[in-house]
């Protein structure tokens, strides 16, 4: 949270297009990786606004949530 989130945001768009922020997490189907392709701060916590699958097409993190149970 905090400056943390800033400086997370900010290496998520200073990675994009290439080579890309990828990061993992932990779904009830298995550890899925993806790449973060848009991201922002808000309220001092990095929010998540669109994420690309390998060789999937990007999608918006909602979507992402539509198809992948996380756990906690």
């Amino acid at each position: 949270a905090g400056q943390n989130a800033t400086k997370v945001s900010c290496l998520i768009r200073s990675l994009n297009p290439d080579p890309g922020a990828w990061t993992k997490v932990k779904t009830r189907d298995g550890e899925i990786e993806f790449r973060l392709i848009a991201a922002g701060v808000e309220t001092d916590r990095l929010v998540i606004y669109q994420v690309q699958l390998p060789a999937k097409a990007p999608i918006n993190w909602q979507q992402f949530l539509a198809g992948h149970l996380l756990e906690n």
